[in-house]
């Protein structure tokens, strides 16, 4: 006679594990705003110190005078200027430095020999807040952005 075999009760899955807590981005310049972000680049510009902010300025008026159509907005909470309607300029003031964005292959390859001696990385380009912006680059770098994303229409 054969015996009856007894069933395995099913193997239960292994308990999931919590997600790792995510990280807190740095942020900008001390006195920004906690929360809410600004909706307007004045409103981001008013958040930032005296300095910071005269040198955020003249940032500003510099894409402006490369790239006249450029409509000022906030994007991923910081100053952006869209051309053509898409977001193509991104500038921020950080605690050490100030930034641009982004500096792809293409911006990279047009600005050639313009970017040596500057920070450049992960496709930001960075400068101390403790010197002048160069203009005469900084207009470079929004006329190649500009011209790059309206090749893309």
């Amino acid at each position: 006679m054969a015996t009856a075999r007894k069933k395995r009760p099913p193997k239960r899955a292994a308990p999931k594990k919590p997600a790792p807590a995510r990280r807190v981005a740095k942020k900008a310049v001390r006195g920004a705003t906690r929360g809410k972000a600004e909706a307007t680049i004045d409103g981001y510009l008013a958040q930032q110190p005296p300095a910071v902010r005269a040198l955020l300025q003249q940032v500003r008026r510099a894409i402006h005078a490369a790239v006249p159509g450029a409509e000022e907005c906030i994007s991923y909470s910081i100053p952006a200027f869209r051309v053509g309607g898409r977001v193509a300029i991104f500038f921020a003031g950080w605690r050490d430095h100030w930034s641009l964005y982004p500096v792809g292959p293409t911006v990279m390859e047009r600005l050639g020999a313009a970017l040596d001696g500057h920070h450049v990385s992960k496709g930001t380009l960075r400068f101390p807040l403790d010197q002048k912006p160069p203009l005469g680059l900084l207009a470079q770098f929004a006329r190649a952005r500009a011209d790059e994303v309206l090749a893309r229409r």
